[in-house]
């Protein structure tokens, strides 16, 4: 199977079922099952996945996961909305993320993790979990920081 096709069937095996927990992380490399796990977070769902997909030493946390892109050397994008036109050029995965929010010292919104596909996320978000929405959700479009083309090949 392809790290795509990998990547989709975990997204359909999770998707509507697995309920967000802020902290609930699952371990890939052990003998967790996508089909096991009923509550994770944003970066504890994308962590599996990505491990699911053969990608070694991916951390736990958006931002950890942001210098992990970084350090991999993944092709960012100009901007967050830029993945609308990359996104018509087949079969492409995006890996997107939002810093915390903070009103002076105080953090008043937690940093977020997520996938786009095809014009849509693939994401476990705060009063949902694992579905997906469009890419362009006005809290997504206005406070999306990065965004990362996934290698596939």
């Amino acid at each position: 199977m392809s790290k795509l096709q990998i990547f989709l069937q975990v997204f359909r095996n999770m998707n509507g079922r697995v309920k967000y927990l802020l902290g609930a992380k699952a371990d890939p490399n052990k003998d967790s099952s996508d089909h096991s796990i009923t509550r994770i977070d944003c970066s504890g769902y994308v962590r599996f996945s990505l491990v699911k997909m053969g990608f070694n030493n991916v951390p736990d946390g958006s931002q950890n996961q942001l210098a992990w892109c970084e350090a991999k050397g993944f092709h960012r994008l100009k901007k967050y909305s830029d993945v609308r036109y990359a996104a018509k050029d087949g079969d492409r995965l995006f890996i997107a993320f939002m810093k915390p929010k903070f009103i002076g010292r105080r953090q008043i919104a937690s940093g977020h993790v997520f996938f786009v596909y095809k014009g849509r996320t693939m994401e476990s978000y705060g009063g949902h979990g694992v579905g997906s929405r469009p890419w362009k959700t006005l809290v997504l479009r206005t406070r999306a920081c990065a965004c990362y083309e996934v290698p596939l090949s």
